[in-house]
């Protein structure tokens, strides 16, 4: 493994566990067991840095998403259920603070963050709307546009903050009731089976 990698997969593993802010880079050259100059000659700050490691674990969830939403096994009750338990599985990843942090001192990734949950629920659960309407397993009744608007406002709201993410579990629940809510209004009885 290379000195970026290596860089790269400790300096995730504190972030995740003690947040942006109280992780130094004599912390991170001292995990690493390298100097702060032989860091420095590496990577260009802390900022970046993390910049950086949030834009490859977007990148993973932005694949790992279209897999679940390309999946052919799957009906749009699973996709639509999966998404966000997908998102849920790696915020679990991550203490609290870490996303504290993001939002309060680094405004360029946390913009990068909130653009590609955009991206995710208009795109992904637009598409997922869409077949489900078409095959049957959700309503057609419904204009899918406005359905997606309820999914996206929903969802943006809950992952955004309508709740503190100090509370994982309570996080969670929250999560999996705006889904059942915003699914028994939409599925049909053949979706609701699948």
């Amino acid at each position: 493994m290379g000195i970026d990698e290596r860089i790269d997969e400790v300096a995730w593993a504190l972030f995740a566990q003690h947040g942006y802010a109280r992780v130094t880079m004599d912390d991170l050259a001292a995990a690493l067991g390298i100097s702060k100059k032989t860091l420095y000659n590496a990577i260009p700050g802390k900022a970046e840095l993390l910049h950086r490691l949030v834009q490859a674990r977007l990148e993973e969830a932005a694949a790992e998403t279209a897999a679940l939403v390309d999946n052919p096994d799957l009906s749009s009750a699973e996709k639509l259920r999966g998404l966000p338990r997908y998102a849920l599985s790696q915020l679990g990843a991550v203490q609290p603070v870490l996303l504290e942090d993001i939002r309060r001192l680094a405004p360029d990734t946390w913009a990068l963050i909130e653009a590609a949950r955009d991206r995710l629920i208009a795109d992904r659960v637009g598409a997922v709307i869409r077949a489900g309407m078409a095959s049957g397993d959700l309503r057609a009744d419904l204009d899918p546009e406005i359905v997606q608007t309820v999914f996206y406002d929903s969802l943006r709201g809950v992952i955004t903050g309508a709740l503190p993410l100090t509370d994982p579990l309570r996080f969670a629940r929250l999560l999996e009731t705006t889904m059942d809510l915003l699914l028994h209004g939409l599925l049909t009885h053949e979706g609701a089976s699948s």
